[in-house]
């Protein structure tokens, strides 16, 4: 059976805290390539709570080639979204 589609939210463009600058910009990753990662490739490595909140590792190579480390929640919200907190490339 197919997954729903993942809605993701992203901060905006121009908030220097938020995560569109530090994944986009800090690490060099691009939208779509964390965005399709996450939506075909779901294997979760680990989850731990820190501050009450869920947080996830995805590990996976995008389509681009690269492996990405993304850690992530999901936001509780109507309907829910995933909030990418990092994506980087591994042994770059």
């Amino acid at each position: 059976m197919p997954r729903e589609p993942i809605i993701f939210h992203w901060d905006p463009e121009d908030d220097p805290d938020g995560n569109w600058q530090h994944v986009f910009e800090g690490h060099d990753v691009e939208r779509d390539e964390v965005e399709r990662l996450m939506e075909h490739y779901w294997d979760v490595r680990a989850a731990w709570t820190p501050r009450g909140e869920d947080r996830f590792i995805l590990v996976g190579t995008s389509d681009t080639g690269r492996t990405l480390k993304t850690v992530f929640q999901v936001l509780h919200w109507a309907p829910p979204r995933v909030y990418v907190i990092t994506c980087f490339p591994l042994g770059s």
